[in-house]
């Protein structure tokens, strides 16, 4: 019995399959088995292995665990920035057999998403990020994963140049998600990215009309909180877009009473603040109030957490003033490092990157 005893204990011990992540648009987050994820249902199995099943408008979203060696390597690969690693590894965990059909799809959609991230650093990847991302949709077309896709294929299409091409991909996604019903945060986002397409294809005028549509609008009454609370984040970004877009169309000064609205308003977030701050020293900028500029934007990066995207701009803004001012106090180039260091993800760091020859 000793010996029996012995050896079971040496034998090593079996490990759980991983769990997926399930957050339900209630804001509840599941940890469960995924078995299946279309447009219109999730299935799942509980602890009891007992399959349950989900409506996808339900589900606000769904991450699967890294199922094997090859998916942990590219998500560690992401996450250290090394864009060809992770979009080898995902490449290869799509031939792998994996324990449900969907494994070797999400891997393959990881491979169209690292493209992309690539791409963001590196536009000669943009090409096989759209190539990859419109694969991808093209055969798996009622995947609960279509509107990612497609969302990220049209941001592939942005940086590659084709803003018309990605206002027109969101359009007909725009129109799929109404028709499937799917969760209400889903049409905001699609018609927010379309306007950032419209604003990239110089369409200043059209993104400002439908923003200003967007922002006017609150959450259904009915929306679950976790639907609810995506909304008011998503509205947040399409009034810094709204924003963006004045600017575009008319010029600094002439958005200077809208950013200085936001300001004023006590309802926005930080990040939505940071943002009228900034667009307010940019006015101060194109008035030739350098100084003033310069302390408005010192202060905002300074004190408020701001997104990177918002960050990276401030800090743009800063190097661009501080440059005009005869690098005094701070260098400029101090800026755009600090862009690179804390804002890697956003669209001002290729620029910093190109501006400081790295």
């Amino acid at each position: 019995m000793i010996a029996l005893t012995t050896l079971l204990l040496a034998l090593p011990l079996a490990t759980p399959p991983a769990q997926d992540r399930i957050q339900r648009a209630d804001g509840r987050v599941i940890t469960s088995h995924l078995v299946s994820a279309s447009l219109s249902e999730v299935v799942h199995k509980g602890g009891d292995g007992k399959e349950v099943k989900l409506a996808a408008a339900d589900v606000l979203e769904l991450t699967p665990a890294a199922a094997n060696d090859l998916m942990r390597s590219g998500e560690r690969a992401l996450v250290q920035r090394d864009w060809a690693g992770a979009a080898n590894a995902f490449s290869a965990a799509t031939a792998e057999a994996g324990a449900t059909p969907w494994q070797p799809l999400w891997a393959s959609l990881r491979h169209g998403e690292a493209l992309l991230a690539w791409a963001r650093m590196d536009l000669a990847k943009a090409g096989d990020a759209v190539s990859a991302l419109r694969t991808w949709c093209e055969a798996n077309p009622d995947s609960y994963w279509l509107p990612r896709a497609r969302l990220a294929q049209a941001r592939a299409l942005v940086i590659a140049g084709d803003g018309d091409g990605a206002a027109n991909l969101l359009k007909d996604l725009s129109d799929l998600v109404f028709q499937k019903g799917l969760a209400k945060h889903l049409e905001l986002e699609v018609n927010l990215e379309r306007c950032r397409a419209f604003l990239a294809s110089r369409q200043a005028e059209v993104a400002e009309a439908r923003l200003r549509d967007l922002v006017a609008k609150d959450p259904p009454a009915d929306a679950a909180r976790g639907v609810r609370s995506r909304i008011l984040e998503l509205r947040g970004e399409a009034q810094i877009l709204l924003g963006a877009a004045i600017e575009a169309k008319s010029g600094a000064k002439s958005a200077a009473a809208y950013w200085e609205s936001l300001a004023r308003d006590l309802r926005v977030s930080t990040d939505v603040r940071a943002a009228a701050l900034t667009g307010l020293a940019s006015a101060a900028m194109a008035d030739n109030r350098l100084r003033d500029a310069q302390l408005q934007l010192a202060e905002v990066v300074a004190v408020l957490d701001a997104s990177q995207e918002v960050l990276g701009r401030a800090l743009w803004d800063l190097a661009e003033v501080t440059t005009r001012l005869g690098d005094h106090p701070t260098a400029a180039k101090t800026y755009l490092e600090r862009i690179l260091l804390e804002c890697p993800d956003s669209t001002w760091a290729a620029q910093a990157r190109t501006k400081l020859q790295r």
